[in-house]
């Protein structure tokens, strides 16, 4: 079921779907340039970027309920991170200019079920952030780069249980119809059973990413409400780690909960070209350094600023990288990271637990759950594993165990999908690793030659050969390497060409059981194209997420569009 009608969700007909549909290549530049032909279809999208509309419905109803004049509300997942939105908002709010700088939470429960029911219908806390119509870009930014957001499936518990009435207007008819799309790729388990949900899905993440018998390996796996939202709570532990040195240096008293902002926290390093969000996390909320080629320069470069006597936080990066699929050297990162006393972060999402073993190389790993390791793309989450063995490791598990810095943010039923999803996860990673190097071998490859269509394609075991090196020195025996490929044309003409004529779904994301093809530069760069430009991220890249159709309908399905874009290079 290809979506092929601009803005619908991506899955057809799926109420929680994580991607939407942008078919030809003018829709994407409408989306990203505001144009109302696009916008306005949207029924849907990546639900960091797109606020779904169960969430919008929420946010309405307890504004028109509890708002003051010329306020609006945003809707987050517990207390705490509402505090920190409303810090970022008051921060990063300094010279705008406002009528009301006053920034409130109101915090809501659900009502308490009683004693028989509590297990299938738990209490759940939500937060309301109040604030003027002129702040809400900056509080959508903290939605979007905290990745702390509220799950729809929550959204729309909360809306049952604290405006029944509201809820009772809704067509049955399509109550029914939803609950039957949102079963209909499995048997999910009971919503009694959501804590046992939450402990499956951690066993599993620990099981493949510590080959050991260790029945307590899962307590060092923590759930999130989306991958970035790992990202950002790592992030957040090495701040709070720094936190004992700041507070020697602070003259103004304690800090009771950093989040950056600057000076005095140690900087960070962005060690290649990693996925957007990831960039501005280490740049809204402290100092980093950007090693955007992420080779043998960039390790050069890290080594000045080490060996200049500055000392370093610690060191984020992709294995490999997205777009660009380049796998920096992790084994001299940790020999370094040995040396100078600084911290690694490494995100495998685009490779998935199944290809790669990079923990003994780093102090947490995170990934997003929301790719391969769910692949039914309608739910979104994320996870973190923290090392056994990482001199960090104490202080993390205390800091992440600690509810009054860090919570388990996950909602019930979004778990209950991601452990349906993911039980054949391994299979499925495995399959499409075949299905990828068929792609390439037999079809794409043959394009990147002085006659073929392609300026480059990568792939982390052609990008090059550094990045081939350090991707085998990790890949597990059994391991691929992965399903993602990013085609880099050499024309703008053929890139449209082929694009607009490709049969296949086309949106956000990746690591879908289904292949998914954007206009990836064009979709997260658009504002900045020139900029990432001299990192290779270029306007004409097209990337492919493989997914589980057979090769021979891919074959068909790439053959007409790689005809399409021959004949509009001759034109």
């Amino acid at each position: 079921m290809i979506a092929t009608r601009v803005g619908e969700s991506i899955p057809k007909n799926t109420e929680h779907a994580v991607s939407v549909c942008l078919p030809k290549w003018a829709d994407v530049v409408g989306y990203e340039e505001g144009d109302e032909r696009v916008i306005g279809s949207l029924t849907t999208g990546y639900p960091r970027f797109f606020i779904h509309k169960s969430v919008r419905r929420l946010c309405d109803l307890i504004a028109e309920q509890y708002a003051m004049k010329d306020e609006i509300c945003l809707c987050f997942p517990s207390y705490l991170v509402a505090k920190r939105c409303r810090e970022y908002i008051m921060v990063k709010s300094a010279n705008v200019e406002s009528k009301c700088k006053k920034i409130r939470i109101l915090q809501l429960a659900t009502p308490r079920e009683s004693t028989e029911a509590e297990t299938n219908t738990p209490e759940c806390k939500i937060a309301a952030v109040f604030f003027p119509q002129e702040l809400f870009p900056l509080a959508k930014q903290y939605w979007q780069h905290s990745g702390e957001i509220l799950s729809s499936r929550l959204a729309e518990y909360v809306v049952e249980r604290l405006f029944p009435q509201v809820a009772q207007e809704d067509d049955e008819a399509t109550k029914v119809n939803k609950n039957f799309i949102e079963t209909r790729y499995g048997r999910n388990l009971d919503f009694a059973f959501a804590g046992r949900a939450k402990d499956i899905l951690r066993n599993r993440i620990a099981h493949k990413v510590v080959e050991t018998d260790d029945k307590d390996v899962a307590t060092n796996v923590f759930l999130y409400p989306s991958g970035m939202a790992s990202i950002f709570t790592a992030h957040r532990l090495l701040l709070n780690y720094d936190h004992v040195r700041v507070k020697r240096l602070k003259t103004i008293g304690d800090v009771p909960e950093p989040i950056g902002y600057g000076e005095p926290y140690l900087k960070t390093v962005m060690f290649g070209f990693p996925y957007t969000d990831t960039l501005s996390i280490l740049k809204k909320f402290n100092h980093t350094y950007f090693l955007g080629m992420g080779d043998s320069s960039a390790m050069e470069e890290l080594i000045k600023i080490l060996t200049s006597g500055e000392q370093i936080l610690g060191v984020f990066m992709e294995a490999p990288s997205n777009p660009l699929l380049k796998m920096g050297d992790i084994v001299r990162l940790k020999e370094l990271s040995e040396k100078y006393g600084f911290f690694i972060v490494i995100d495998e999402t685009v490779s998935g637990f199944v290809n790669i073993d990079v923990l003994p190389y780093c102090d947490i790993v995170c990934s997003s759950l929301t790719k391969i390791f769910s692949g039914d793309s309608n739910v979104i989450a994320g996870s973190m594993v923290v090392n056994p063995t990482s001199r960090i490791h104490d202080f993390a598990v205390s800091f992440l165990n600690d509810r009054n810095k860090n919570e388990d943010l996950l909602w019930y039923e979004d778990a209950i999908y991601l452990e349906r999803n993911s039980r054949d996860f391994v299979e499925r990673a495995k399959k499409i690793n075949s299905i990828t190097e068929d792609l390439l071998s037999k079809i794409l490859l043959k394009e990147e030659s002085s006659e073929g269509l392609f300026e480059k394609v990568y792939f982390p075991n052609i990008t090059s050969e550094e990045t081939k090196s350090n991707y085998d020195r990790v890949k597990l025996k059994d391991g691929g390497y992965g399903g993602l490929i990013s085609l880099v044309f050499k024309e703008e003409m053929s890139a449209r060409a082929f694009y607009d004529n490709l049969d296949l779904n086309k949106g956000p994301s990746l690591g879908t059981n289904f292949t998914l093809v954007c206009p990836y530069t064009i979709l997260a760069h658009y504002a900045e194209m020139d900029d990432v430009a001299q990192y290779g991220v270029v306007k004409n890249l097209v990337r492919i997420s493989v997914g589980l159709e057979t090769f021979e309908e891919l074959q068909r399905i790439f053959d007409k569009a790689l005809t399409a874009a021959r004949s509009a290079s001759k034109n």
